[in-house]
């Protein structure tokens, strides 16, 4: 029996009707299938098409990496952005880097709600506690995950401290690449073991969704206009080992360009496709290494 194709118009249908809750899910789809390789379309007849019973398995994988945020989980991040906006010194962005408070806030904030979004698959699929570091100051680059709790003991979590470095590294919903500069790779106190990718998706005006229903006048006037904030969707597009970042070699900008499209520095660079999702494995590593 042969392949049974569908087109990629009828692909995006069903793509949107499994996750309407995705802003823009054409380019999501594109860029997850097609530019990251993760179900990879081929051309029937000089159009692009996805092998049916293959397209709805990755739906059915995508969908078990999801994981729903509410908004107390976006209020911690947002409080942790803004004590980090006004405690860091310049120094900690680079003489030369002029902080923007947009664009910092909302890196800050992505990046805390992956952390907790990798939190909460690990405790509802594996049992798994991490206590992630929330502080401004100490933090140690190589590891996200502070402590480990598998059980509890007068019903209170009995802490252990991890086996293994984790790196947990977030970014925006449409994005595909575990990118790592060389630094955190090739010097020893910054590199981790493990390195797990979260793809989040935030809204572009999430600041102003968060000051929807506050005592704010200039936002009274104009709250009718602002959607509501809602849960937010995180991917764990899955995770890597130190060896196998290794293994994949340092890419120039030029060849990232050219194998992704995408403009950024010299990195090592690894696509979602090339990543485990294996949740039970990465929960073993993190308790016994």
């Amino acid at each position: 029996m042969g392949l049974t194709y569908i087109p990629r118009a009828q692909a995006l249908t069903t793509f949107s009707e499994r996750f309407p809750f995705f802003s823009s899910p054409q380019t999501v789809l594109e860029n997850w299938s097609k530019a990251s390789g993760e179900c990879t379309p081929v051309k029937v007849a000089n159009r692009w098409n996805y092998d049916e019973a293959g397209f709805v398995a990755w739906l059915d994988d995508i969908e078990k990496s999801l994981v729903f945020l509410q908004s107390d989980s976006y209020d911690r991040c947002l409080t942790f952005a803004i004590e980090a906006y006004y405690m860091m010194t310049r120094a900690d962005f680079g003489a030369s880097q002029q902080r923007d408070l947009g664009k910092f806030i909302t890196n800050q904030v992505t990046g805390k709600l992956g952390e907790l979004a990798l939190r909460e698959i690990l405790l509802q699929r594996q049992g798994l506690l991490i206590d992630l570091d929330f502080s401004i100051t100490g933090q140690i680059p190589s590891q996200d995950i502070e402590r480990i709790s598998t059980r509890e003991v007068a019903g209170k979590p009995l802490w252990n401290v991890p086996a293994i470095k984790t790196s947990i590294k977030s970014t925006k919903l449409k994005n595909y690449l575990l990118a790592l500069p060389p630094g955190e790779v090739s010097q020893e106190d910054r590199r981790s073991d493990i390195y797990a990718l979260v793809q989040v998706d935030l809204p572009q005006d999430h600041l102003l969704r968060s000051l929807k229903n506050a005592d704010f006048a200039p936002m009274a006037a104009a709250a009718a206009l602002v959607p509501d904030l809602g849960r937010i969707t995180a991917r764990i597009a899955g995770w890597t080992t130190y060896q196998e970042v290794i293994d994949s070699g340092l890419k120039t900008a030029e060849e990232i360009g050219r194998s992704f499209g995408v403009e950024m520095r010299d990195n090592y660079v690894l696509p979602s496709s090339a990543l485990h999702r294996d949740i039970a494995t990465l929960a073993d590593k993190i308790i016994r290494g």
